[in-house]
């Protein structure tokens, strides 16, 4: 049976690892594409700094919110990867990936596909956070905020301004006077769909945590 210490090291080198990639893609975008700082913004890159940051400091609570916000977070990102790799119509939501550099593929997968499991991973070893929720409903405003404040509209980046489904000009076409994309409206609507999900997702781990994968404590 392996013993803690033995995960405590895998999960460090996940983590060391992972902050890694964060970096490296932020970097690659600015000197690549010229995006700027505002790449490490996205939910994907501030979620894997915030879990690292987590495993490391062996802290259950940021463990916690990033389990319970990446699993709604990255789904439909991951989907329509899968639909689009296998060589079908998705959502819409990858299908630039396909036109970027090999370099630019990897880390975005990466950065997409590991955090799951590793939150997952991390839960399994510390513990789920029961009173995680109040710091989860922050972590939310603050990856919703500051991209809204500090990022280019056709960026959207976290999807803030518009649809993640939509493209620049589909989302211009889409506003209203009554509910505008890209206004404080939107971003309100965003947040508060988050909690909702955020909420359903907490009840649902918990019942999973109590009644089928008794292993991973409730702390």
């Amino acid at each position: 049976m392996v013993d803690k210490k033995l995960h405590e090291k895998i999960l460090n080198v996940f983590a060391i690892f992972l902050i890694i990639i964060v970096f490296a893609n932020t970097l690659i975008n600015f000197f690549y594409w010229n995006d700027g700082w505002t790449e490490i913004l996205w939910y994907c890159s501030l979620a894997s700094l915030v879990l690292s940051v987590g495993i490391l400091l062996k802290n259950s609570y940021l463990n916690s919110i990033v389990l319970t916000t990446a699993i709604p977070a990255q789904f439909f990102w991951i989907l329509d990867f899968v639909i689009q790799f296998i060589g079908f119509d998705g959502i819409g939501r990858t299908a630039w990936l396909f036109e970027w550099p090999l370099i630019t593929i990897f880390l975005s997968i990466v950065l997409h596909v590991v955090l799951i499991p590793l939150a997952i991973y991390s839960v399994y070893i510390y513990g789920f956070k029961k009173k995680s929720l109040p710091f989860t409903f922050i972590f939310i405003i603050i990856c919703m905020v500051l991209p809204f404040l500090f990022s280019a509209y056709d960026d959207n980046v976290n999807c803030v301004f518009y649809s993640c489904d939509l493209n620049f000009d589909e989302a211009i076409n889409m506003s209203s006077p009554m509910f505008v994309l890209g206004s404080f409206n939107y971003l309100a609507f965003v947040i508060f769909r988050w909690f909702v999900w955020v909420i359903l997702m907490r009840v649902a781990l918990l019942f999973l945590f109590r009644r089928v994968f008794k292993r991973i404590r409730i702390v």
